[in-house]
């Protein structure tokens, strides 16, 4: 009868273990998946800002051509 305890107890033992390991495992991916959303978050935020810079330079470019039109047509009397 306490060989049949023991070995309940050493079966729920090693049931726990597993079960410990297993949540273990599952908080290390839920880690990595945050991680990897960080990282998306911060590639979007970059892409964003990049295209930023890309609005004020082709509205630079726009404003410039502007300015070289004005003269242009001042030069040639348009």
């Amino acid at each position: 009868m306490r060989d049949l305890k023991a070995i309940k107890k050493m079966k729920n033992t090693y049931l726990i273990a597993m079960l410990i390991h297993f949540l273990q495992q599952k908080e290390d991916v839920t880690i990595l998946r945050i991680q990897l959303l960080q990282q998306e978050i911060q590639r979007s935020e970059l892409q964003c800002q990049l295209l930023r810079e890309k609005l004020l330079i082709v509205q630079e470019k726009r404003q410039l051509l502007r300015h070289t039109t004005i003269i242009l047509e001042d030069f040639f009397g348009e």
